[in-house]
């Protein structure tokens, strides 16, 4: 595998796909298998119609030369193998990104019904049915493993006297089974909003009657943080779901940010509230007014250094 792209729920591999099957018409005399190395004459080989069901885009390995390998034994067991790069579509289940794990299909069928040609998976490891070089490795996923299966299903055909009947369409699938490195998504992702979340939190620190200060600070880390999640969701398709990831800067960390907020605006609710009520009852036992006027501010500051202490 070459790349694996969430956004456009796809993937990328480079294989060599390696086929054999016997035609008895080319059996020979030889004692050793003939090397067929031209095209040109190995297209005029029967060769099965092999295809991959989902597919993007497809094409064979032509540099320098095409790649492939065509092989013909004495007893008419052929064995063609050949270099392909292929992007296969992957329908992704991201509910739990980058928490998740994937399973992307390669799904290989024929023009052919299974009475007519057969596909099977050939067994024999560690090289067949899948194989993969150890030393490639993808940037944000990690393969864990491998699986194969027939996947033979019903398909209707045209018989004699213009009825259908139904038939087997023969056809192989395998899994490329893989889960998401996530420490990508810690460094770029969670770190800093975790930080802009504990910035917003030194808010409480500040004077209270310090509106303009705290303010800002509050809608400026908000503002960071809207642009952070609207960027992480840029590699991501536009699915109607709820992953991981959108929980946590939605939910979790805006939560914490508009709980700052609102405990700004209830500390000056309070105080306010506070101050209106000793200046009326100071009021009310005839008390000179820039008296009550110094009371209250000494009252409002004590409040203040105790819900800051």
């Amino acid at each position: 595998m070459s790349s694996f792209r969430a956004q456009t729920m796809d993937f990328e591999v480079d294989m060599y796909l390696a086929l054999g099957w016997h035609d008895r018409r080319l059996a020979h005399n030889c004692t050793h298998p003939i090397l067929v190395a031209h095209k040109f004459i190995a297209d005029r080989l029967w060769q099965p119609d092999l295809y991959f069901v989902n597919s993007k885009f497809a094409y064979l390995q032509e540099i320098t030369t095409p790649n492939f390998m065509f092989l013909i034994y004495p007893d008419g067991l052929i064995f063609k193998s050949m270099r392909i790069d292929v992007t296969l579509s992957c329908m992704m289940d991201l509910k739990r990104f980058p928490l998740d794990k994937q399973e992307c299909p390669i799904l290989i069928q024929i023009s052919y019904v299974e009475n007519m040609v057969n596909l099977t998976w050939h067994v024999d490891p560690p090289n067949f049915p899948i194989g993969n070089n150890a030393e490639i490795k993808l940037n944000d996923m990690l393969i864990t493993g491998t699986k194969y299966e027939k996947c033979n299903g019903p398909y209707p055909i045209c018989s004699s006297g213009y009825s259908f009947v139904d038939s087997n369409w023969s056809c192989i699938r395998a899994y490329i089974i893989m889960k998401r490195l996530v420490l990508f998504h810690i460094i770029q992702t969670y770190i800093p909003t975790s930080m802009l979340v504990s910035i917003s939190w030194m808010s409480f620190w500040l004077d209270p009657r310090a509106s303009p200060a705290r303010i800002t600070l509050t809608i400026t880390t908000l503002l960071t943080l809207t642009t952070m999640s609207n960027g992480a969701r840029q590699d991501l398709p536009q699915v109607p779901l709820s992953t991981t990831l959108f929980i946590y800067l939605n939910f979790v960390s805006f939560f914490f940010l508009i709980a700052t907020f609102l405990q700004f605006i209830c500390i000056k609710i309070l105080l306010e509230s506070l101050s209106m009520v000793g200046y009326k009852c100071y009021s009310h036992l005839g008390f000179d007014r820039k008296k009550i006027a110094f009371s209250v501010r000494l009252f409002v500051s004590y409040l203040t250094v105790q819900s800051t202490a």
